[in-house]
């Protein structure tokens, strides 16, 4: 009985939304994902090069500082090439409605002018 009214007919576009839910969080938790290895990978290299060198905790901060602007430039980059993905597939899926008006607007125009 899910995506049916009481009188039983299907809601057409029920499990569109949920798709475009799902894609929201996928690319939220991607950007999160991201930034965080770009961290982790930046703490675990300052602490190997801590260790080599006898130093404490400069390389740690460095690579930290690093890492995480890696990973917001990583982020970012991340972002808006799905956001280009996005746009692409809303242009295709309204692309279809577009033609569907100019066909409606040829046909109006032609009985306009049959009219005079």
């Amino acid at each position: 009985m899910v995506g049916e009214h009481s009188k039983g007919v299907k809601e057409p576009h029920q499990g569109k939304g949920f798709g475009k839910e799902l894609s929201k969080l996928n690319l939220i938790s991607g950007l999160g994902f991201t930034i965080i290895a770009n961290i982790l990978v930046g703490f675990v290299l300052g602490a190997f090069l801590d260790n080599l060198f006898s130093t404490t905790r400069v390389f740690k901060v460095i690579f930290i500082v690093l890492g995480t602007l890696s990973g917001v430039y990583n982020g970012i980059k991340y972002l808006v090439k799905e956001l280009e993905r996005y746009d692409k597939i809303d242009n295709v899926d309204s692309g279809n409605d577009r033609v569907t008006d100019l066909k409606n607007h040829e046909h109006k125009h032609r009985e306009d002018e049959k009219d005079e």
